[in-house]
């Protein structure tokens, strides 16, 4: 796809002692939309759970639970975090769900409810979670440290590296992901930048690059399902198409009028995503990305 430009805040709460910075301002908020007083349709049993920024999933931050069926669901509770829950992630078989926050990390046997484990992260506020392709990493992001754990046995967790270099404004990382062959970590912050880490070896990482151009901190990453191009969002209410391999910008989407604080790609890779921040509240979807 050529380089193009398509048309035309702070999206997550601060972490504790944080200082606002000039990339970092704002506050969190987000208009629930009314409810309709057309009757309830008859669908099928099927939840989808919109974050109040337009995320896909969050905890720790508000959000409305939209349910397509006749009746909604029992919740169950997994009680055992003394502090916030800023974020969850199922390990892609599905037996696992990692949460992290202001204490610990834990993994918990989803068909039990049971917890696993649990270990520190040394700092808290783990505010990004991601699992490998084949489950058997997972990585945590807290305040400027990325963090990759041996999760094959799960009940003994083993710290693999802790990955440093994060220097923005206030030196946070915001968002990890695995690229689907497993063999890649993107990291964004408030340094601006996405980095490409070269995770075949995870014990030692290598950085492949640093992707430079927003001008704002990057909120979040993600790759499309072939691994080719990954999607920066950031606080300067810009989304960034990057060519993984060529290490550079195919396209620059501007039309939210805040911050951006979500990126997703749908299944097929052909439409992304976009979650908008303070000053925008909405979701944008940019379809045609493999024309």
């Amino acid at each position: 796809m050529p380089g193009r430009m398509m048309e035309n805040s702070d999206v997550f709460p601060r972490p504790p002692g944080a200082t606002p910075g000039a990339a970092a301002e704002g506050g969190l908020g987000a208009g629930a939309a009314s409810p309709s007083a057309a009757p309830p349709r008859s669908v099928s049993r099927r939840t989808l759970l919109l974050g109040g920024l337009g995320a896909v999933v969050a905890v720790g931050v508000p959000t409305a639970l939209a349910v397509l069926s006749e009746s909604a669901p029992e919740s169950v509770v997994l009680a055992g975090h003394t502090d916030s829950i800023y974020s969850v992630a199922f390990s892609p078989d599905g037996a696992t769900l990692a949460t992290g926050g202001n204490d610990t990390v834990r993994l918990w046997d989803v068909a039990d409810r049971e917890v696993i484990t649990a270990r520190t992260h040394d700092i808290d506020w783990v505010h990004s979670m991601a699992f490998s392709p084949d489950g058997a990493t997972l990585a945590s992001v807290n305040r400027n440290t990325v963090r990759l754990w041996d999760v094959t046995g799960r009940e003994t967790v083993t710290p693999l590296t802790t990955l440093t270099g994060y220097t923005g404004y206030t030196g946070h990382v915001r968002s990890v992901a695995f690229s689907p062959d497993g063999t890649i970590l993107a990291v964004g912050g408030d340094d601006r930048t996405a980095k490409l880490r070269d995770v075949t070896d995870r014990e030692n990482v290598v950085t492949l690059a640093t992707l430079t151009g927003h001008t704002g901190g990057v909120t979040e990453v993600a790759f499309s399902p072939d691994g080719k191009t990954l999607a920066t969002s950031s606080l300067d209410d810009t989304v960034r198409l990057w060519d993984v391999a060529g290490r550079e910008t195919i396209a620059t989407l501007t039309g939210h009028t805040g911050s951006v604080g979500s990126v997703a790609f749908s299944p097929d890779g052909t439409t992304l995503a976009t979650g908008g921040g303070e000053n925008d509240y909405t979701v944008r979807l940019w379809p045609g990305l493999k024309d």
